[in-house]
């Protein structure tokens, strides 16, 4: 059982780098278009404030996962500034999210072309290589960024600077290089000590090298910096837990539990904290709600791989999403689901999918106005109709919701779900 938890803890921590990882790329360029400077070494000039405009709502709908959305304002963009790299840039690491990788390779290397001095454009190149394992390549992406810093360090921001140097120690950490590793953290922290990743990472580094008090340490500073992040909330419990301070811990467990329930290694430790402080009845249930995630969680995993061998697979994505929804992970459901869209734009099944998803977020309005576009398409669904009704009453608009389920039983007279919604809209009017 141990042995497992510790795979779980891996997979989790390989999880949160990977969005870690998006966000750091997304800080490290996202000045790129609000600069109105020339560069006077590289003669640069921004494009005009309309595809500004335009890369801004690219760059948003692709931190929104709506991905088909962000490559045609792009289109756009590109028809107004083909010469311009950050066009090319953010649609290199769109197609990383959905692990397009050669795609994603051939697009940054256009970016790369126009202007091999532009900022981020080694650490994009870096932050592809480094979603495919490969660290050692990476890593010299990394440290082309890094030079770039002495040629226009104003174009630089401090945090800019610091993902760089986080995502080099995370390379050595993953070639071994742990000495490496440790000093460029330390130089992180020493350029600013509110880097809570450099901390996180090197408590992660630590834990794995086995000195749990060293890695307890540096995750108390990362919990202290972010209250909020979850990951290094349920690793500082761990460590606790290892340590001997299952008091401390089983609180800092538990509230990873309530807001992550699927969490399969909070739920295992969590357990395993109560029943040391001689709560057996509460331990017991959080390692047999251990048990019950086991298999999901080892699923969930095995589909994680499968997406990331086959990405052109639209069922292997639309399999993956369903897990999470499954288990009550409607954010990462979404993702993989907009993934699977991008692939097959017109598959109304999905379509469906990601509005319900989306009503279980509280969403509303985007699950209605998905509903109502495969409608317009095919009216005879009888099941969209179910939940377009639904979402209608979820929000508010009972009346709405009655017309929707009226429709449904137009479709199929006697449908027996549309009849029983009716029923108890009625009776609360």
């Amino acid at each position: 059982m141990a042995s497992i938890t510790f795979g779980s803890q891996g997979k989790m921590r390989t999880i949160f780098i990977v969005v870690v990882t998006c966000a750091m790329t997304l800080l490290l360029t996202e000045q790129c278009g609000t600069q109105h400077d020339p560069d006077p070494q590289t003669g640069f000039q921004d494009p005009d404030p309309e595809v500004i405009n335009l890369l801004y709502r690219a760059r948003n709908q692709l931190q929104q996962g709506e991905y088909q959305l962000a490559l045609s304002v792009l289109d756009s963009a590109e028809v107004f500034a083909p010469e311009f790299p950050e066009i090319y840039l953010l649609r290199g690491r769109i197609y990383t999210e959905i692990n397009q990788f050669r795609t994603a390779d051939s697009i940054l290397q256009k970016a790369l072309d126009l202007n091999p001095e532009y900022q981020g454009i080694w650490f994009t190149l870096g932050h592809n290589a480094f979603q495919q394992e490969n660290y050692r390549e990476a890593l010299s992406y990394y440290i082309k960024e890094q030079e770039a810093f002495a040629k226009r360090g104003h174009r630089y921001s401090s945090e800019a600077r610091s993902a760089v140097l986080v995502q080099m120690g995370r390379c050595y950490s993953r070639l071994g290089q742990i000495d490496s590793a440790v000093q460029i953290y330390e130089e992180v922290i020493a350029g600013d000590s509110t880097q809570s990743e450099a901390y996180a990472d090197l408590g992660q580094l630590y834990k794995n090298e086995g000195d749990f008090e060293r890695g307890l340490k540096y995750y108390r500073k990362g919990v202290e910096l972010a209250p909020e992040n979850l990951e290094y909330r349920y690793f500082y419990g761990y460590l606790l837990l290892q340590t001997g301070d299952p008091e401390v811990a089983a609180p800092v467990l538990e509230k990873v539990t309530r807001q992550q329930p699927w969490h399969y290694g909070a739920h295992y430790n969590l357990g395993l904290a109560l029943l040391r402080l001689g709560q057996s009845e509460a331990g017991q249930a959080h390692l047999a709600r251990a048990d019950s995630l086991q298999d999901i969680d080892y699923d969930v995993a095995t589909a994680k791989w499968t997406v990331r061998t086959f990405p052109d697979n639209t069922r292997r994505w639309i399999h993956l999403g369903d897990l999470y929804q499954k288990t009550g992970r409607y954010e990462e459901a979404k993702q993989a689901y907009q993934t699977a869209l991008y692939l097959e734009p017109d598959n109304s099944i999905l379509r469906n999918k990601l509005a319900n998803v989306h009503a279980s977020l509280g969403n509303f309005e985007e699950a209605v106005e998905i509903y109502t576009a495969i409608l317009e398409g095919d009216s005879s669904l009888v099941r969209v109709w179910i939940n377009l009704g639904l979402a209608y009453a979820a929000a508010g608009r009972r009346q709405l919701a009655k017309r929707a389920w009226e429709k449904a039983l137009q479709q199929e007279p006697g449908h027996p779900v549309a009849a029983r919604y009716l029923r108890e809209l009625s009776v609360l009017d």
